[in-house]
């Protein structure tokens, strides 16, 4: 009996702090007329409440294809995002 209360110890913050993605999608669009981009959104719930976003983008011609990751903000009155690069 004591080795479950041990392992539930151990695993009881970890389930405390789980998050629910509500949603997450890849958009693929151009800027302009030629700058083709991707632009990844996770929406994500944690048990308090709170709606968080995590976001990424990248263009396309990008050599390296490396991700830029945005820091994003919520507007809770508006129900808008702002997303600035980091």
């Amino acid at each position: 009996m004591k080795i479950y209360a041990k392992i539930l110890l151990i695993f009881l913050p970890i389930m405390g702090f789980a998050q629910e993605i509500i949603s997450q999608d890849l958009y693929k669009g151009t800027i302009g007329n030629d700058l083709k981009i991707q632009f990844y959104l996770k929406i994500e719930e944690d048990g308090c409440p709170n709606i968080h976003a995590s976001a990424i983008y990248k263009y396309e011609n990008n050599k390296n294809d490396n991700w830029i990751l945005l820091n994003s903000t919520m507007n809770y009155e508006k129900g808008r995002y702002t997303f600035v690069e980091i």
